[in-house]
């Protein structure tokens, strides 16, 4: 008798267990399409790589830009630099005078429509800069971001990275603005995806979501 009562208890184990694996299957397999990729969850998006002239049309203000190292720049300067590997960027560049302005490349996001009530992120790569001999060091970056005239996000920038940053603008807001700054370094694939959503607690708003590289 012993011995069929354990036989049995093995069998309602072995059961408990499949049934745990199925369910596990099917978490994982919901969370695979509730994952989906973040481009189909954007009902607005931009994109940037900076190998062709879009930023000179779409951004909303920014430094002087120049085609070649401006050594004779007094004031912070921006230029499209390529590193050796064919990887173009714009590079932030300081000013050749004591205390003269950063460089600042600005944006307003959605370029056409209002941002109220739009959820999403900002992404882009700040890289090392390109100097006359090659691929140079990193300086820093700040980032700002702001919902209309409201700044939410100061970001100081130390190292080269990928960056992403959540946003969640208020129902009122027109314009979720991007403004970067620094020197000696490159911006590179920047992309911004928003679209409706239900606006997430006024403490998230604007966080630093991740970092790597």
């Amino acid at each position: 008798m012993r011995s069929v009562l354990t036989r049995r208890s093995c069998s309602g184990g072995a059961v408990r267990l499949l049934i745990s694996i199925f369910t596990l299957v099917m978490l994982v397999a919901a969370a695979s399409v509730a994952h989906a990729s973040p481009g189909d969850d954007c009902g607005y998006v931009y994109a940037d790589d900076f190998s062709g002239d879009k930023f000179e049309i779409d951004s909303f203000s920014h430094s002087y830009l120049a085609d070649h190292l401006c050594f004779e720049c007094l004031g912070g300067w921006l230029m499209f630099a390529t590193d050796s590997t064919g990887n173009r960027g714009l590079g932030f560049y300081p000013g050749s005078s004591y205390g003269s302005l950063r460089p600042v490349a600005a944006y307003r996001f959605p370029l056409d429509g209002p941002a109220g009530g739009m959820a999403g992120t900002l992404e882009f790569d700040v890289l090392p800069y390109v100097a006359a001999a090659g691929i140079g060091g990193f300086g820093w970056a700040e980032v700002y971001i702001y919902y209309d005239d409201v700044r939410v996000v100061t970001a100081h920038i130390s190292q080269s990275g990928h960056y992403s940053f959540e946003v969640a603008p208020p129902p009122t807001t027109a314009k979720v603005g991007l403004a970067i700054t620094g020197e000696m370094f490159r911006l590179d694939n920047l992309s911004v995806c928003l679209d409706v959503s239900t606006p997430t607690r006024a403490t998230s708003w604007g966080r630093i979501k991740s970092l790597y590289r």
